[in-house]
């Protein structure tokens, strides 16, 4: 019996039903194994409600199987219980379109956006009956591939993966495949095709190749090797785009029409990595945006249309774009949204256009409570040009705002945190010119966690202790306004977060010990345990605080110093100076 039928049957018993039914979707690509020469296995490490959502893995999805002769089938992280089950069953892990154990793939390649999914990654590897340590590897093992934001930064998880791809996957993964098919069927061993390849193209990062040198103290003494520089898209209109996405059966998390519009933020906020990552701004135009639309939905039939990009509200003509996709979409009874705005004045032109349909929650990324910090992080709002765009709304109908906010900031005060209630207070109060009662805002307060190739990443988070005080004044203040809710991240998880954001190599044992330790879905609230990644830096012998809370001298060579995906150090070094306490 083979390997595959040998899954389909256990199958059976794993769902207690037929195997058609996992898979199988609206859109889902098949491609006859035997007339491909390369195959590909793409990875989400979450679950297939959070992975099928993603836009990278539909765009990549897409990309890799319009190419000749080569397939892509999808791969998600079973949940703990399938998990286990599958271990128990001696179930490998598989691809959702053929039922094929992912180590007979060439190469499983896995989009990773977020540091809380690296456990999940080790779980994967080690689901699909693959070492996770890269160096135990065999030859007729896949090619683990990484890319996603958090390639900007891979070395907390290096020791896992053969390679990552820094940059945008539409300009880079054709090539890469095709290199790799003509490296294979020249039957050239592993290590030196990862060799010719890393020579072949600078966005391509081998780990394998660098080697770091530490100091007494625990800082990096050198990095051996050569600089990696992300590889960018510069015209939109032409880049391959998903207009046969994937319609899921299930509930997923976003359940719409994804069409980006714009790449790249014409914006420097301090503390955001993708804002300095994904510049420079590229525009898709109004007729090919349209294009887009237009098709998806024809092949979908999905009711609603998300216009996405880091920062929409800076389109050019947006209102006009508005007009012309509401023309087409309202008799349809499609909405037509925008994930979150950023405050200017054509905003007020916004609510009116996508409450045609119905209205999508009203999102507003503020991030501070007072003009001082908004300046010092680079976010300029001017809150004149705020009135007009919420009262434009509540004149609409909307009765509800969601507000963003950070605590952790730089030079942080009491009042400055006191001044988020006001704020949120402020913009409730508005709504009783049009009615008569205050309209309820949630706020939700973040915690800084500095980044990777951003101006922040000097900076060391706040203390746990400071962030749960700082909740505490925020809500206390909030309680004298009932149309105020405050939500809030699990400081403990911002912790984490912080740690493997600005981590270097040494951490690749303190992952695989808290995965080991049964660390899983940690972004997940009901599975993440922070003490189990306590327990993995003791047994490491490695400090937290050195990672997480302890700023970093100007002049020390970074972990991540060999990879360029924004901007270069000094540029970095000039923002930082800002950040510091001169805004002007």
């Amino acid at each position: 019996m083979s390997l595959q039928k040998d899954i389909e049957e256990k199958l059976l018993q794993f769902v207690q039903g037929p195997s058609q039914y996992i898979g199988r979707e609206m859109n889902m690509v098949r491609k006859d194994r035997q007339a491909c020469d390369v195959r590909v296995a793409l990875g989400f490490p979450d679950t297939y409600k959070i992975g099928t959502s993603s836009l990278a893995i539909q765009i990549i999805y897409n990309l890799i199987n319009q190419m000749a002769g080569v397939l892509c089938e999808r791969v998600f992280c079973p949940w703990i219980d399938a998990s286990d089950r599958m271990r128990t069953l001696n179930i490998p892990l598989f691809s959702l379109e053929s039922y094929q154990p992912i180590r007979e793939f060439d190469i499983f390649a896995i989009s990773v956006p977020y540091e809380m999914l690296y456990t999940n990654l080790l779980e994967m590897l080690d689901l699909a009956g693959l070492s996770v340590w890269s160096k135990d590897r065999k030859e007729t093992d896949p090619l683990i591939l990484v890319g996603g934001s958090q390639a900007h930064n891979p070395e907390p998880f290096a020791d896992f993966i053969d390679a990552a791809i820094v940059g945008e996957a539409e300009s880079t993964l054709p090539e890469f495949i095709e290199s790799f098919r003509q490296l294979k069927n020249q039957k050239i061993p592993r290590d030196q095709m990862l060799k010719i390849m890393a020579d072949r193209f600078e966005w391509l990062y081998v780990p394998k190749h660098y080697h770091c040198d530490y100091n007494a103290d625990g800082t990096i003494k050198n990095i051996d090797g050569r600089m990696v520089r992300k590889s960018i898209v510069t015209n939109l209109d032409e880049a391959t785009y998903p207009t046969k996405p994937i319609v899921p059966f299930h509930d997923v998390v976003h359940d719409r029409i994804n069409i980006e519009i714009m790449r790249g933020c014409p914006h420097s906020c301090r503390f955001c990595h993708e804002g300095y990552t994904r510049k420079p701004v590229r525009r898709r135009s109004p007729e090919k945006i349209i294009q887009l639309a237009e098709e998806t939905y024809a092949n979908t039939g999905i009711p609603e249309i998300s216009l996405c990009s880091l920062s929409s509200a800076d389109y050019p003509n947006l209102a006009d774009l508005f007009t012309r996709l509401n023309e087409i979409f309202a008799p349809k009874r499609v909405s037509i949204a925008l994930p979150s705005l950023r405050v200017q004045d054509q905003l007020k032109l916004i609510p009116s256009q996508t409450s045609l349909v119905r209205k999508t929650p009203l999102t507003i990324a503020l991030e501070a409570g007072t003009d001082r910090l908004r300046k010092m992080i680079g976010k300029n709002i001017d809150l004149e040009n705020l009135k007009p765009a919420v009262m434009e709304a509540y004149r609409c109908g909307w009765r509800k705002v969601k507000l963003y906010f950070m605590v952790g900031l730089p030079s942080e005060t009491d009042e400055d945190l006191l001044a988020i209630v006001d704020l949120a207070n402020e913009i409730g109060q508005w709504r009783k010119e049009v009615e008569k009662r205050a309209a309820d805002i949630v706020a939700s307060i973040s915690f800084l966690v500095p980044k990777p190739q951003t101006p922040m990443q000097w900076t060391g988070q706040k203390s746990l202790e400071y962030f749960e005080q700082a909740i505490l004044l925020i809500r206390q203040e909030a309680r004298r306004y009932p149309h105020i809710k405050i939500t809030w991240h699990d400081r403990f998880r911002s912790r984490i977060e912080a740690i493997f954001a600005r981590g270097d190599r040494r951490l690749s044992q303190v992952l695989y010990t808290a995965w080991r330790y049964g660390a899983r879905f940690d972004s997940w609230d009901e599975t993440f345990q922070y003490q189990r990644f306590l327990n993995a830096f003791e047994a490491a012998g490695l400090d937290s605080d050195f990672y997480a809370s302890r700023n970093i001298g100007l002049e020390e060579i970074l972990p991540w110093e060999h990879i360029q995906a924004g901007f270069d150090k000094d540029f970095l070094l000039r923002h930082q100076k800002m950040v510091l306490g001169n805004p002007e």
